[in-house]
């Protein structure tokens, strides 16, 4: 098995939110390829791991993932505070999602 991805990201992703997992999920076919772990803390989610399967890595399925997770929590009007390099990384490209970040607990 090969770890160099195909560049282009299927049309076939579906992405959702598992609250019994506490994790939102990125599958293709049946296959999820990709996660970001959360804990519900007070009023707010603490997003904690973002995880794509290596051999699905650069096809921009954490960004995705992201993105569906933070208008899903939005349109749930939730607050979070980010432990996860990946989503921390992710916000700092994307700023306009800031308004998300719970500025009393920012960072866990």
């Amino acid at each position: 098995m090969s770890d160099e991805p195909s560049t282009e990201l299927d049309d076939d992703l579906a992405v959702m939110r598992r609250e019994d997992r506490h994790a939102y999920v990125a599958t293709l076919a049946d296959l999820e390829v990709a996660t970001v772990q959360y804990e519900r803390s007070d009023e707010r989610l603490v997003l904690l791991t973002t995880t794509v399967i290596p051999a699905y890595r650069g096809r921009g399925i954490s960004d995705e993932l992201i993105a569906y997770a933070l208008d899903d929590i939005r349109r749930r009007s939730e607050r979070i505070t980010v432990l996860c390099p990946v989503v921390k990384a992710f916000l700092e490209r994307y700023p306009e999602n800031l308004d998300l970040v719970d500025a009393s607990r920012p960072d866990y």
